[in-house]
């Protein structure tokens, strides 16, 4: 089953539910650990000094659902676990997965055997609609999981107290089997900084990935057949917020919630889409950092701007060939008269995709990725703001500070549609590195312009990203005709037959000929976005 990730921002919210207004919350941050750095970990300098001697045990959980998974759509999970000859029924009610920081209200009671008892849950309300579903549908055991835990505690830099819990195991159904090898943090008392803070030492020698999918999320996934589906850009919350730091807090959270939900389908490669749509948080993300840096450290605006832009680069020739067999091939296939050549395309550019992909893989996988992903979180919780007296990138030292949301939003919109708008005056003689430019520009206002559009009447809002989708699509057709023929050079590498020569060189002509007809268009269109009502002013 796939569900939303929760953001950071609706984590600090509050309960996702009425029914978990009152309810004490586990707080935990999840961290994927490779099957081969386990003993490493176990031995940490961090995990030598535990408050307690750590203890293992042996636990052993079945998960209930309806067969159509009717609790786990409603946000609730039930389980019995066994401790020894204990039966413990645990109810949480929050989302299956999160962006970082899992935050769920949870019932725990003892059970006198394995099966579940509704009677027994705490909250009224929770207890009356689990046993709704129980008397329409009936439970069953959907999943079960069988896991070795090792447990250690911690005392935090800032005081608080932190549980560490290393899960190795399974999860298993009459479908098949998933590993578990997982770190779970559960703040104890103190700030949810201080489970970033052991985070960042435990991670500082290996490469420990945050983990978005509880092992609930993962055995109803496993249940149904499912992978994880990528999920485009949502609205980014600001109708209520005032401050300009607020926005950014807001707008940063939005684009991690993004980046977290795609990652597993980029890793997973079945769906091209997550490849593309964690390109499109990462640039989001990058452009964020670009708009609020009059109020950032520059240090830790330049350092996270780089990484990104690093993670971008490793993902883009499989976001190249996606695009050339999905969208540049079979546009130009009238140019390809031949069935065999076309075939013969289509061959390498696969196999030139497969090793594309195991480099995006690779990247992912990697301690680099993981460092940046837990970086990307923590700035999300705990942004590094430029110090005050510090002098600004641009502009007065406190322009940015000083300005309530909506007028900063203003301003900034007002900036990046002038930039758009100088190229108006002269569409016919703009150059390749100019309309590669435009191309960026363009990419810049209508991310600005999605940020900040809760705070503007939506219908104003639409067209203005109407008119910019327009321009976006002309501005892509041209630059279809630049990037291929890099693509075209590395086919040719691979068989350097004269007939495949001839037809890449085909393809070539047709998009070639095809952005000339987008340049006669994109004059007139440049001219009436320029003159487009502003929903802003």
């Amino acid at each position: 089953m796939s569900s939303p990730v929760r953001s950071p921002a609706d984590v600090e919210a509050g309960p996702a539910s009425p029914l978990a207004a009152e309810q004490p919350r586990e707080v935990e941050l999840k961290l994927a650990v490779p099957l081969e750095h386990v003993e490493e970990l176990m031995r940490h300098p961090l995990l030598k000094r535990s408050l307690a001697p750590a203890r293992s045990e042996q636990l052993s959980s079945v998960y209930f659902d309806t067969p159509d998974l009717r609790l786990a759509k409603d946000d609730v999970t039930l389980r019995v676990r066994r401790h020894g000859r204990r039966h413990i029924q645990t109810v949480k009610l929050g989302p299956m997965r999160q962006a970082g920081l899992f935050s769920r209200a949870e019932w725990e009671e003892p059970v006198p055997t394995s099966k579940p008892d509704p009677a027994r849950i705490g909250n009224r309300k929770l207890r009356q609609r689990i046993d709704r579903v129980r008397l329409k549908r009936g439970l069953k055991p959907i999943f079960g999981t069988e896991f070795k835990r090792t447990n250690w505690l911690l005392k935090g830099h800032r005081g608080g107290k932190v549980a560490v819990g290393l899960d190795v195991g399974e999860i298993k159904t009459r479908e098949g089997s998933r590993s578990i090898c997982e770190l779970e943090l559960e703040l104890k008392s103190g700030k949810p900084g201080e489970l970033f803070e052991v985070a960042e030492a435990l991670a500082r020698d290996m490469p420990l990935r945050l983990e978005f999918e509880s092992k609930a999320s993962r055995g109803f996934a496993l249940y149904q057949g499912e992978a994880s589906r990528p999920v485009k850009a949502c609205e980014v919350a600001l109708g209520d917020v005032d401050t300009t730091f607020a926005m950014a807090k807001r707008t940063f959270a939005a684009c991690f919630d993004q980046l977290a939900a795609n990652w597993g389908p980029a890793v997973d490669g079945s769906d091209p889409e997550g490849v593309h749509q964690l390109r499109v948080a990462i640039r989001r993300f990058r452009s964020a950092l670009g708009l609020f840096r009059e109020l950032l450290d520059a240090d830790g605006h330049a350092k996270l701007r780089l990484e990104l832009g690093w993670l971008a680069q490793e993902l883009a020739p499989a976001r190249a060939w996606d695009v050339f067999l999905a969208e540049l091939l079979p546009s130009g296939a009238g140019a390809l008269p031949v069935p065999a050549v076309r075939k013969t395309i289509v061959r390498l550019a696969r196999r030139v995709r497969k090793e594309s992909y195991e480099r995006a893989r690779a990247a992912l996988a990697s301690k680099r990725g993981a460092d940046l992903l837990l970086a990307l979180r923590i700035w999300v919780d705990e942004p590094r703001w430029r110090p005050a007296g510090e002098e600004a990138h641009a502009g007065p030292p406190s322009a940015a500070e000083a300005m309530s949301a909506r007028d900063f939003a203003r301003h900034m919109l007002h900036r990046r549609h002038k930039r758009v708008r100088r190229f108006a005056r002269n569409a016919a003689e703009l150059s390749p590195e100019a309309l590669h430019a435009l191309r960026i520009q363009v990419k810049k206002l209508r991310y600005a312009a999605e940020f900040v559009s809760g705070l503007f009447p939506r219908r104003r809002v639409k067209s203005y990203l109407r008119d910019l989708a327009r321009l976006q699509q002309d501005l892509g057709a041209i630059n279809d005709a630049v990037t291929l023929p890099p693509l075209a050079g590395q086919l040719l590498e691979r068989d350097r037959d004269a007939r495949l020569a001839q037809a890449v060189g085909a393809l070539i002509g047709w998009h070639a000929s095809r952005a000339v007809s987008a340049r006669t268009h994109l004059g007139p269109l440049l001219e009436e976005f320029a003159d487009a009502r502003k929903f802003w002013s």
